[in-house]
C-alpha cells in the first residue's frame, strides 16, 4: 500500500479521514487493528469523581478533552478509544505541519528499517534500545509496530567516567534492572539487544557502549551497539527521504528534544529521584503527545498498529 507522506496534504485532509479502526482481540499477546468502522458517537455524560464534599467532573475516555488533559504515557490502549472520527479530527487538527512532517516521516522509515532488522535478526526478535532522545521518534514507532522497545535517557556520556560516583553507578543500574536491560535478563533471553543512537564520530557513543560493557557485564552475544543513521542508510528505496530525515530532524539541535516524550538525564550526582518515571518522560508535553496520536494514526490506516505487553514498563 502506498502511504502518503505529504505534511501539507495531511493538514488539508485531516477532516475527510475515515479510518476507525478498532482492535480484533486475538489469542496470542498482540492487538492487531482491524478494518471495521464505527460511526458511534462518545456518549455526553461525563463520570464524576468525588473527592470530599466536592464533585470534580472528568473527561470522556477518547474524547478531545481527555487527550489534552492526560500526563501519563499515551498507549495504543488509549489510542483505541478514539473511535469517533470527528473526534480524531479534532486532535489532528492541534498539530501544525512540522509535527505532521516528523511524524510522517518518522513512521515511514520506521516501517522500512523494521523490515531490514526482521530480516537480519528474524521477525520482532530483538530489542530496540533508545539511546537518548534522537533514535526514541523511530522507537516510539517501533513500540506501536509491536517491536519491544526500551528507553535509555542519558546526557554528556563524553564525561561520565570522569565525574559519576559510585553511588552513581549503583542507582543507573538499577535503573537499567527495573528495565529489563540488566546483564543476568539480557543473558537469558532469545532476543538480540540492539542499542541504538545517533553518532557523529565524537566519541559519546564509544564511551557509553565502554561503561555498559565493563560496568553493567552486557558483553553477551546478543548485544549490539549501532549507529542510527549509519544503519537507516541501509534503506534503499529510500535514500532521500533517509537523509531528509537525518539532515533535518537528527543533526539539527533540540527538534528530537521536542517531540520525544523522553526526558533529560543530567551525568552527574545521580538520585534516586531522577530515575523515577516522571522525571525521565515528558508525557504530559502537547508536542510529544501530538507526535504519538499521530503515529498510531499512521499505523492504525495502513493496518500496522500492534500492542506489545513487553512494553508495558517502559518509559
Amino acid at each position: 500500500m502506498r502511504i502518503n507522506f505529504n505534511p501539507i496534504a495531511q493538514v488539508s485532509s485531516r477532516y475527510n479521514f475515515n479510518f476507525g479502526l478498532n482492535p480484533i482481540k486475538l489469542n496470542n499477546n498482540l492487538n492487531f487493528r482491524g478494518s471495521s468502522i464505527s460511526d458511534t458517537f462518545e456518549p455526553s455524560k461525563k463520570p464524576d469523581e468525588i473527592k470530599g464534599n466536592q464533585v470534580k467532573t472528568l473527561p470522556v475516555p477518547g474524547s478531545l478533552e481527555s487527550f489534552q488533559a492526560q500526563k501519563t504515557k499515551f498507549t495504543v490502549s488509549d489510542y483505541d478509544e478514539f473511535s469517533n472520527e470527528i473526534i480524531k479530527s479534532q486532535v489532528k487538527a492541534l498539530a501544525d505541519s512540522v509535527t505532521f512532517d516528523i511524524a510522517n516521516r518518522s513512521t515511514h522509515i520506521a516501517v522500512k528499517f523494521k523490515k531490514i532488522l526482521d530480516r537480519t535478526y528474524g521477525k520482532d526478535n530483538y530489542v530496540f534500545v533508545s539511546v537518548g532522545t534522537k533514535p526514541s521518534l523511530i522507537g516510539k514507532a517501533f513500540e506501536f509496530l509491536g517491536v519491544e522497545t526500551k528507553y535509555l535517557p542519558v546526557s554528556k556520556r563524553k564525561k561520565w567516567g570522569k565525574v559519576l560516583k559510585e553511588q552513581d553507578y549503583r542507582l543507573y543500574g538499577d535503573f537499567l534492572k527495573s528495565q529489563g536491560l540488566d546483564a543476568n535478563n539480557v543473558k537469558n533471553s532469545s532476543k538480540t539487544y540492539l542499542f541504538y543512537d545517533y553518532t557523529n564520530g565524537d566519541g559519546r557513543f564509544e564511551n557509553f557502549e565502554e561503561m555498559m560493557r565493563t560496568r553493567y557485564g552486557l558483553t553477551q552475544e546478543n548485544v549490539k551497539f549501532r549507529s542510527l543513521n549509519r544503519d537507516l542508510r541501509e534503506i534503499k528505496n529510500g535514500t532521500d527521504l533517509v537523509e531528509g530525515y537525518i539532515k533535518k530532524y537528527l543533526v539539527t539541535p533540540g527538534i528530537t528534544d521536542k517531540y520525544s516524550s523522553i526526558g533529560y538525564l543530567p551525568d552527574y550526582n545521580f538520585t534516586k529521584p531522577d530515575f523515577a518515571s516522571e522525571k525521565l518522560t515528558r508525557h504530559d508535553d502537547m508536542d510529544a503527545k501530538l507526535f504519538n496520536f499521530l503515529v498510531l494514526d499512521k499505523l492504525s490506516t495502513i493496518r500496522l498498529l500492534e500492542e506489545n505487553p513487553d512494553n508495558e514498563d517502559a518509559l
